[in-house]
């Protein structure tokens, strides 16, 4: 089934844009997929399971009325997500059944574990290398629960060793690599994919024994949970749908009203440190 954008007028400029937000959410879930010339497509997509007794999310394009009616009824809505509640998952129709953390493509292993892999790449000497405009991620120097955009620093006195670096290029666009430091120069560089970038600096904030902080408030009827840092990309689209954005002008606060236990073990394995109030 596709489904066409095809609003006109100045005056409805807002309505498409709100609705191609929405359709770029679902696609992030993986309920529908872009095609060309505004166009989408659902898709059938996947079950994924949640550990825990929470329940299951309903990763797809399917329309509810192609379910079993006692599904159809166990199927519920959770922003931009659906979830199913007990057995009645068990009935979705042919749809192959993956692990969160499978579905969420996240690293297999510790956090510790894979970020002492990475550093531990080897990065071959090509003699010193000009460190203008090259900054290292070094949380050891940065105040305690200090935010991760304020962790970098020039090179300059820091202990040899590998170091997660970045370039800025053309005013915006940033590059990543493992830099080799040798005598406070920088002897060697191994360009990283981007999207392990922000991996590697939580689990740098881990070995440097100066994690990041977020706000956990147990509410009424689920969880408020404020971020300040930006998360890892699997982590990102996991907690797209297993919470739902508090505000569109507040885009690190989310509502928890179902997979709490989810969320917090999501946050535990990236070593963010919670801070937590009970409020009414």
């Amino acid at each position: 089934m596709a489904l066409t954008l095809g609003i006109q007028g100045r005056e409805d400029e807002t309505v498409r844009e709100d609705l191609r937000s929405k359709l770029v959410e679902l696609s992030r879930l993986g309920d529908i997929a872009e095609l060309d010339n505004g166009r989408w497509i659902s898709v059938p997509g996947v079950l994924v399971h949640v550990p825990g007794k929470e329940p299951d999310l309903l990763i797809s394009g399917i329309p509810l009325c192609r379910l079993a009616p006692h599904t159809r009824r166990a199927v519920e809505c959770q922003g931009a997500a659906r979830f199913v509640r007990d057995a009645a998952a068990d009935d979705a129709p042919n749809l192959p059944r993956v692990r969160l953390e499978d579905w969420s493509r996240r690293p297999l292993g510790k956090l510790k574990d894979w970020t002492r892999a990475m550093l531990s790449t080897p990065v071959l000497p090509t003699g010193t290398i000009v460190k203008a405009g090259m900054e290292l991620y070094v949380p050891s120097q940065a105040r305690p629960n200090a935010y991760q955009a304020e962790r970098w620093a020039a090179p300059g006195r820091v202990p040899d060793g590998t170091y997660l670096a970045r370039r800025t290029l053309a005013k915006h666009w940033r590059s990543y690599s493992l830099a080799g430091v040798e005598s406070e120069n920088i002897t060697g560089v191994w360009e990283i994919d981007p999207l392990l970038a922000r991996r590697l600096m939580y689990g740098i904030d881990q070995l440097d024994h100066n994690p990041t902080v977020a706000q956990w408030d147990e509410i009424d009827q689920g969880v408020a949970l404020s971020l300040f840092n930006p998360l890892p990309a699997p982590e990102a689209r996991a907690l797209l749908a297993l919470a739902r954005p508090h505000s569109a002008d507040q885009p690190g606060s989310w509502q928890i009203d179902v997979h709490r236990s989810a969320v917090r073990q999501l946050l535990d394995d990236l070593a963010i440190t919670l801070t937590s109030g009970r409020r009414k």
